[in-house]
């Protein structure tokens, strides 16, 4: 079954909830509810269509591999364009494949959320350059970049934590983490812009990528990734696992709390992420429940508030 939207949901970044709606159906498999939330914002939502038949940890959302975003799936994209850009005969501005080897070599990451950072600003930056060159320039028109759009305009507009101009100058830890934030992340953009204006003088980049944006994504890409469990595959090993930081649509939107209703995990057979609801937490009436996760166990230290921007009740 397809998921539910709320007729008054207002999902940030959403302009138009019956095409998010089917870009949700293309993303996964759920007859969950997207709607407001108690907690704040908006969440996930089970009603219970039907007896419960055994004592199992219920399947309420499953997610393939090739849904999510991770190192993985964006190397998969960038060979992707990287073959098409070899086929590529016209005068483009910005070639996407080198675009993004640019970013990898000029912010030079070393872990896996930055070098998912370095592809988003990327996909960030030829979002902007195509929407301000409508119907000019096929080659950016019909890429597959475009297929990323919808979830770059979900982390556009991903409510995170930004104290006032009052708040900033109080010398709380959590506000003085803030402030090293922004003063480093200012200067590995400032970095970033002299990187690519070299590489790229014709192109208005700081337009196409003001700070403001390349805040807003860091932000909300250390707030909605997920640690997602991957086997191992060796033999004879068959629960040796790693994780890999992993961007993964839908099951981002499921609300955190202390205790938590339901967990993600991984289908071993298909390598679907799934998300579980507990057996003694599902409704034995039609009630709706909200499900949530634990996004950290310790919820109350200064990194988690500025990480998601909201400290729980204790």
């Amino acid at each position: 079954m397809p998921v539910k939207i709320s007729k008054d949901v207002r999902i940030p970044g959403i302009d138009n909830n019956d095409k998010f709606a089917k870009w949700v159906d293309s993303k996964c498999q759920s007859n969950l509810t997207i709607d407001h939330s108690l907690l704040g914002g908006i969440g996930l939502f089970y009603e219970s269509t039907e007896e419960v038949q055994d004592d199992e940890d219920q399947i309420i959302l499953r997610i393939p591999p090739t849904s999510v975003y991770n190192m993985d799936t964006l190397l998969d994209l960038l060979s992707e364009l990287k073959k098409r850009d070899k086929q590529h005969t016209e005068d483009a501005p910005i070639i996407e494949s080198q675009l993004i080897n640019n970013l990898l070599k000029i912010l030079q990451p070393e872990s896996e959320t930055i070098i998912i950072f370095s592809y988003l600003l990327g996909l960030k930056i030829l979002q902007n350059y195509r929407n301000s060159h409508k119907g000019n320039v096929d080659y950016y028109i019909n890429s597959p970049s475009v297929e990323f759009d919808t979830y770059l305009q979900i982390l556009s507009n991903t409510s995170t934590y930004c104290p006032s101009e009052e708040e900033a100058q109080q010398q709380e830890p959590k506000i003085k983490h803030f402030n090293q934030l922004n003063q480093l992340l200012q200067s590995e953009y400032d970095e970033l812009m002299s990187g690519l204006s070299e590489l790229y003088p014709d192109v208005r980049i700081k337009e196409l990528l003001p700070y403001q944006t390349f805040f807003q994504i860091y932000r909300a890409l250390t707030s909605r990734t997920l640690e997602i469990p991957k086997a191992i595959q060796e033999e004879g090993d068959e629960d040796n696992f790693t994780t890999n930081i992993t961007l993964v649509p839908i099951l981002d939107y499921v609300n955190h709390n202390n205790p938590n209703n339901a967990y993600f995990d991984i289908d071993r057979k298909t390598n679907d992420i799934v998300l579980k609801l507990k057996n003694n937490e599902i409704p034995r009436d039609n009630t709706k429940l909200e499900i949530t996760i634990s996004y950290d166990t310790d919820d109350q230290t200064d990194e988690f508030f500025i990480t998601y921007g909201f400290t729980p009740d204790s």
